[in-house]
């Protein structure tokens, strides 16, 4: 659900943009969601560099989802500043339907640390 590099013109950014370029002339809807994900795996395993720079990346952030599967937990039972130490980036999702109301959950301690994300009127 993310990706970064410091590489300026870094190669597989570059094989996704052309692949997309050339996918978005012929369809206007994603075949697959994991479309992105297919693109880095055929880059993965036909380009050395990609590989190289993939597997140079040690594991990491593996709690990542950690923090979305537990929003209505107590704050008081659930490890909340650990989490935050350890994960330097947490999966949150729009399409989970969220109760401000309930006191006491991560939920709350994330809205009273960071505010209240509005999605966007369309």
């Amino acid at each position: 659900f993310i990706q970064g590099s410091g590489i300026i013109h870094n190669p597989l950014f570059a094989f996704e943009k052309e692949f997309f370029d050339a996918y978005w002339k012929d369809f206007d809807k994603l075949i697959d969601y994991f479309l992105l994900d297919y693109t880095m795996d055929i880059a993965y395993e036909t380009m050395p560099f990609v590989r190289k720079e993939i597997d140079a990346v040690p594991i990491n952030n593996v709690n990542v989802t950690v923090m979305l599967f537990n929003l209505y937990a107590m704050k008081k039972e659930f490890p909340f500043d650990e989490l935050m130490r350890s994960t330097f980036l947490h999966k949150l999702s729009w399409k989970v339907p969220l109760n401000l109301q309930v006191k006491g959950t991560i939920l709350k301690e994330i809205q009273r640390r960071y505010g209240t994300y509005r999605k966007p009127k369309k």
